[in-house]
């Protein structure tokens, strides 16, 4: 491969990285715009703890989805790999060996679910007065689980083919229409198990637009039991198996905190720090699924040869990741309380402190994340799982140490802390192996981060001055929160700008010239159109 080919490679990858984005960012924002303005009318509907039952089911389910997660990543990893050097075979025995083996996975595991789900729920603390309610969802949405199992493997193929921006789309029509049944199935009276049914509604739309989309997109694709083969099989287990590590450690570090929680102290509580840990976690969406769409470009960047470009798409996504990842969780941090008092009212000021710690250990935690996929794209996640260990382990043995003297805010204390040394870790190790110095990264990734600091003082300062006399309600709140919002952003704007000289490499001041030179251009032919 020449050196032109090479760079026009390098910039197909970008450009589809770029579409792939957009679509992930549509899709996260939408989710997560939604799923804010729907707390407070499900907690207007529901009681705190038939809230937390929901999101407890959740908790257990995802650490039987873990199992399906390393066969996920193994699809998208060569998927990416296969179609890049145009093996069709190996694609089809890829797709149809994954969805054959864990159809079978999923016959096997849900009768025992179904038998001791009761038992299940006993082990861990339910309140009596909520069994029968937690074992509906949990049999329910556990069917939902397997089916998902069964049949996302087209949806995982299209993403390793790079197709995401696809993929998204369906996401986002399919999270619509879960809000309209919600807010049906409530009106109809349905209480907590809305939430459940409307969920069923958009698993089976997603599962059905991706197995169109695959083979329209894809027309050598083909799913048939004479594909299954032994050594597709034994590539879901070693990378599959290495994934599968990461996925229960991934759960364990996102969960043990709740758990710790509700032994020790009540189902309210998990309640209470389920709405804390809330916009921190959902706000992780964007930036995390931003992340994803660069294991199956550095996969296909390996699978064409060109492994030494993945260093610059590394330091590329990160950068713009953390940026991005910053602006949104230091304006979560400064403004937590306004936040919070806009979002579910001045009562759950307690949620507050809570909400501020699990920003600052998510936004730390999200700088490995474009890391991490590369890692995963040219099959080296070692790595990951070495960091994430260091994390589990202190999360365990910190959380009920904190919670014991802290309460609510030490489960989150306990994660910030164990977040951010492992995190460190695997920056360390990872830019090692990218030959990329601190120098460089910081450079890259630090410096932008802290103007967007200096840029949010003077925002924070303008709203502790006005926001008592300001605001008399939620409107009024939200009202004032929104110029607070734009005053924040022009100030990093502004500082972005006062120091663009240090901030900017020279590519990004042609893309910033090219764009003015348009503008101007355009102002020049509206001119010309009305002086004619």
């Amino acid at each position: 491969m020449t050196a032109s080919d090479s760079k026009n490679e390098l910039n197909n990858v970008g450009r589809t990285i770029s579409r792939n984005s957009l679509f992930t960012a549509i899709y996260n924002v939408v989710y997560l715009v939604s799923r804010l303005a729907l707390t407070p009318f499900i907690l207007a509907n529901i009681s705190i703890g038939e809230y937390g039952i929901w999101s407890y089911c959740f908790l257990l389910l995802g650490y039987m989805g873990a199992t399906g997660l390393g066969f996920s990543y193994t699809y998208i990893r060569y998927a990416a790999d296969f179609q890049a050097r145009d093996e069709r075979d190996r694609l089809n025995q890829l797709i149809s060996t994954g969805m054959i083996s864990l159809t079978i996975f999923s016959l096997a595991v849900f009768p025992f679910l179904y038998y001791f789900a009761p038992s299940l729920l006993d082990l861990l603390g339910v309140n009596p007065e909520l069994r029968e309610t937690a074992n509906g969802l949990f049999i329910g949405s556990a069917a939902l689980f397997m089916a998902n199992f069964s049949l996302s493997g087209f949806q995982y193929v299209l993403e390793g083919v790079q197709k995401i921006d696809v993929v998204r789309k369906i996401q986002t029509a399919a999270s619509l229409i879960e809000i309209a049944f919600i807010v049906i199935f409530f009106l109809l009276g349905l209480g907590v198990f809305s939430l459940l049914w409307a969920y069923a509604i958009r698993v089976l739309f997603i599962l059905c637009l991706n197995i169109r989309s695959a083979y329209r997109l894809i027309p050598h694709l083909e799913f048939s039991f004479r594909h299954f083969k032994k050594d597709s099989l034994s590539k879901f287990a070693r990378f599959g198996g290495q994934i599968q590590i990461l996925s229960f450690l991934s759960l364990l570090i996102h969960s043990i905190d709740r758990i710790i929680l509700s032994r020790l102290m009540h189902m309210e509580a998990l309640g209470l720090y389920e709405a804390g840990r809330k916009l921190p976690n959902t706000g992780m969406m964007l930036p995390a699924a931003i992340a994803g769409v660069f294991m199956p470009a550095a996969a296909h960047l390996e699978g064409k040869e060109q492994g030494a470009k993945i260093r610059l798409v590394y330091l590329f996504g990160t950068r713009y990741l953390m940026l991005s990842s910053t602006l949104g969780y230091l304006f979560l941090f400064l403004f937590a309380d306004q936040i919070i008092e806009v979002w579910l009212g001045a009562e759950y000021g307690q949620v507050v402190p809570i909400m501020q710690v699990l920003a600052l250990g998510t936004l730390i935690n999200l700088s490995t994340g474009v890391g991490t996929s590369c890692m995963r794209g040219v099959g080296k996640p070692k790595c990951e799982i070495q960091y994430m260990t260091i994390s589990a382990l202190l999360l365990i043995v910190m959380s009920p140490v904190f919670i014991n003297y802290y309460g609510l805010v030490g489960a989150a204390y306990a994660f910030t802390i164990a977040q951010t040394i492992g995190s460190l870790y695997f920056l360390k190790i990872s830019n090692a192996m990218l030959r990329v110095n601190f120098s460089e990264f910081a450079r890259w990734v630090i410096l932008p981060s802290v103007v967007c600091l200096v840029g949010a003082i003077p925002s924070w300062v303008f709203c502790r001055i006005i926001w008592d006399s300001w605001v008399s309600g939620r409107v009024s709140g939200l009202l004032v929160l929104g110029l607070i919002s734009a005053i924040y952003l022009a100030a990093c704007g502004l500082c972005f700008y006062l120091f663009r000289g240090r901030l900017l490499f020279m590519k990004e001041r042609r893309k910033i010239s090219r764009i003015e030179a348009l503008k101007r251009s355009v102002r020049w032919m509206n001119r010309s159109q009305k002086t004619a």
